[in-house]
């Protein structure tokens, strides 16, 4: 098939040019998936029926119904947003505890990951960043080093709940995980990360600048009615957003019903309810962009999978592990993690739900879709994509300047022990006897974190690193020619450094006592 050497192009394609910056995600995904959907047509000669099944998702249509769960929410979420009701929450909240810079990072991370654990960890971003800003011009103090933080909380928050992120609607889809269930075997896991990212994000902002008290005075004296715009739509997509979500969490147990259709039934409902408004203005403000760009990658990912190329994967990956559930669960987590860093975590996670359908295994199968959930979503803090590429971007729009270096530097090490914690709730799992010791080490971790003087030293070095090595890299690729020069030079400095050690150390001998 000519599909299976097009599709990997294209993915690789849209992972570079996203790296590049120099060309639209949104218009790099659209273009990709047209170009895969054409090879599928005309060179593998697919039929019509095919291919639409590919593109609204062969699992009982699962992308489409992701794609317009999401949009309907973000119906939702963007007319209450608009009447205020996340500002005159956030404001109510930092108004009660933003008392110094810490408690406000604080509040700030807390509400991040409600809203992303209830709102999905796409739609909150769009919310916290305006909220984030508009508080910080407010007392005088810069917002990067709080959205910083919130890029991080965001995806501990899509651990939350089933209906929290992408991966988890997205294996909701395939296997019908209970919204109670799921908590159970994975959401609770997510506080417990928050609590040791909190401890790292003290750390590592130590030095933080300290809110000036007269200006928290001065909030302290606004009234956070001044971010409602209308009183009788506040309410009404107050109770609307309250109402939809609670039917999500609730009607799913009692009826089989999907939860796309009860979101698009609340947002029809707010249409209605709130017909005066004026939906050319509203259109404007939908992040439509996002919805097609998903819809485009979950196709291309849908593609992959038709190509038969992660057939094999999955019988290498379990002849690998030969029967180890506990080996495969902790490499299905780390892969996960790894794949997110290069592709966005909606394909990842398509691609490795059909690999796991392939498995040959019965018992606790629902491990390795946990381990699929927490992988594609912590793997996202090493990404310019996906949550990082949309909080650039809004970053950028209000002013201020963020680049994906930004993210590396605060991510890097906090999502290496979130994943080193996350496999030892792995072997808590699946080894009850262990769980007592993994425990154990949970707190040792975090009191580490806590304790450390010498991280912010280390992570400092570590940002210098990187830098240097990504002007390196960026000078290279501007003339291919350099690369061989550069390793010519590097390599032939090292010899003579050697070289020279080793004289040294001679003449050192032959010196006479």
């Amino acid at each position: 098939m000519i599909s299976e050497i097009v599709i990997p192009i294209v993915i690789a394609f849209i992972m570079i040019s996203i790296l590049s910056r120099r060309i639209n995600p949104y218009i790099v995904g659209f273009c990709g998936a047209v170009l895969v959907g054409l090879s599928l047509a005309f060179f593998d000669g697919i039929s019509f029926s095919q291919l639409a099944d590919l593109i609204m998702g062969k699992d009982s249509y699962g992308n489409l119904h992701t794609v317009l769960f999401i949009f309907a929410l973000l119906i939702i979420i963007t007319i209450a947003e608009d009447a205020g009701v996340f500002n005159y929450v956030a404001f109510k909240l930092v108004k009660r505890f933003g008392y110094d810079s810490f408690s406000l990072l604080y509040i700030l991370c807390i509400i991040t990951f409600v809203f992303s654990g209830f709102l999905s960890n796409i739609l909150s971003i769009f919310l916290i960043i305006p909220v984030t800003v508009r508080i910080c011009r407010l007392i005088r103090l810069n917002p990067i080093p709080y959205i910083l933080a919130e890029s991080i909380i965001v995806n501990l928050g899509g651990l939350l709940f089933v209906i929290s992120s992408i991966p988890n609607i997205l294996i909701n889809q395939a296997i019908g995980w209970n919204f109670f269930t799921y908590f159970f075997d994975v959401g609770f896991f997510s506080i417990i990360l928050l609590l040791i990212t909190l401890i790292y994000l003290k750390v590592y902002f130590n030095d933080l600048k300290r809110s000036n008290l007269d200006i928290m005075n001065i909030i302290r004296n606004y009234n956070a009615w001044i971010f409602v715009k209308n009183r009788r739509t506040f309410y009404k997509s107050l109770i609307i957003l309250i109402t939809t979500l609670s039917l999500i969490i609730i009607l799913p147990l009692i009826l089989d019903i999907s939860i796309d259709i009860i979101a698009l039934t609340g947002a029809m409902t707010l249409l209605l309810i709130t017909i005066n408004r004026d939906y050319k203005d509203l259109w404007s403000k939908l992040n439509v962009n996002s919805v097609l760009y998903l819809f485009c990658i979950l196709f291309i990912s849908e593609a992959l999978i038709f190509s038969g190329l992660l057939h094999g994967l999955a019988a290498g990956f379990q002849s690998i592990f030969a029967g180890n559930f506990l080996l495969m669960s902790i490499a299905t987590l780390w892969l996960s993690s790894m794949l997110s860093t290069v592709v966005n975590n909606a394909p990842v996670s398509n691609i490795l739900i059909s690999v796991i359908k392939n498995f040959s295994i019965t018992p606790n199968v629902k491990t390795l879709y946990s381990a699929v959930s927490i992988g594609t979503l912590l793997g996202e803090n090493f990404s310019p994509m996906g949550d990082n590429l949309n909080l650039i971007t809004i970053t950028r729009d209000y002013g201020y300047s963020l680049d994906y270096s930004d993210f590396l530097r605060i991510s890097f090490i906090i999502t290496l022990i979130q994943l080193f914690a996350s496999t030892i709730f792995f072997f808590m799992k699946i080894h009850i006897i262990l769980m007592a010791f993994g425990f154990i080490i949970l707190i040792l971790i975090t009191l580490l974190i806590h304790k450390s003087r010498d991280l912010p030293r280390i992570l400092a070095n570590i940002e210098k690193e990187i830098r240097n090595q990504r002007q390196i890299i960026f000078k290279l690729m501007e003339n291919p020619k350099k690369i061989a020069n550069y390793y010519k030079n590097y390599f032939l400095k090292g010899s003579i450094y050697l070289r020279n050690s080793l004289m040294k150390k001679e003449s050192k001998k032959q010196i006479p006592a």
